[in-house]
């Protein structure tokens, strides 16, 4: 039961000073997505309403395109996650600040010219 409180604690920070965060990252992930839209070998998935995710297709490129995207992504020191198909998909939270967003749209033509 000691990880209980661990866990608790966990949710107290989030109730009582994430909560007003939120508004910021759900903007970030729109800033994300209006970049991400230029991709022509993209195609957004985005949710509304707007939450801090953002879902995207790669629209051409063999199998498996997503993770050789998303490593070399990763090279260029953006983090985002290889999911089902030819989906990549990015997360807003309290670590990621407005240029931190530009960075990783800077980033993403990069990257996928390397593949």
């Amino acid at each position: 039961m000691r990880q209980a409180g661990v866990l608790a604690a966990a949710g107290l920070v989030a109730l009582e000073t994430m909560r007003g965060r939120l508004a910021e990252d759900h903007a970030n992930a729109r800033t994300l997505a209006d970049g991400l839209a230029g991709f022509s070998w993209l195609r957004l998935e985005i949710p509304e309403p707007i939450t801090n995710i953002v879902y995207a297709q790669i629209t051409n490129g063999p199998r498996y395109t997503n993770r050789r995207f998303v490593a070399a992504l990763r090279e260029r020191g953006v983090l985002c996650n290889a999911v089902r198909g030819h989906r990549v998909r990015w997360v807003t939270h309290h670590d990621v600040s407005r240029a931190d967003i530009l960075a990783a749209l800077e980033a993403v033509p990069a990257a996928w010219a390397s593949l």
